[in-house]
């Protein structure tokens, strides 16, 4: 599964590389990136690009809770969603906080784009949950003494 958490971690990483390597246009190193991809993966781009407007200091709070969460998912997974989801809860508590305005001089793709990575990433950690959860009942006795 740390792949996949892995997956996460760069997906809103790049948007801070492409800001660190090409700080005048990291909408088109962020393009051709994704044009090294599929091409089921052109979406991505407007995702990506969503997430300029965070703050490097965020990203990189968020990317040490990603990591957290690759490094602890082949120990345990639900510890794993729980990083993750912290993670999730920092970059998208700042997105409802101030990313949304900070996002209106963005295309309508990438202000759509930004809040779809989040739900992507929502989906993954509760299907991962779901999946990877206890499934098995255990009756919790009480003993009086």
């Amino acid at each position: 599964m740390a792949p996949f958490f892995l997956v996460f971690a760069a997906l809103y990483a790049v948007p801070h590389l492409a800001l660190i390597l090409e700080p005048q246009a990291p909408r088109s190193l962020i393009n051709d990136l994704v044009a090294a991809l599929p091409t089921w993966a052109e979406p991505l781009s407007a995702m990506l690009a969503g997430w300029l407007w965070a703050p490097w200091w965020l990203g990189l709070i968020a990317l040490l809770l990603r990591l957290r969460a690759a490094w602890t998912a082949g120990k345990a997974v639900l510890d794993a969603v729980g990083w993750g989801m912290a993670a999730l809860v920092v970059e998208g508590g700042a997105w409802l906080f101030f990313g949304r305005e900070a996002l209106e001089a963005f295309s309508v793709a990438e202000q759509t784009g930004a809040w779809r990575l989040l739900a992507a990433e929502f989906i993954f950690l509760f299907l991962t949950a779901v999946l990877f959860g206890p499934n098995t009942y255990q009756r919790v006795r009480f003993e009086q003494s």
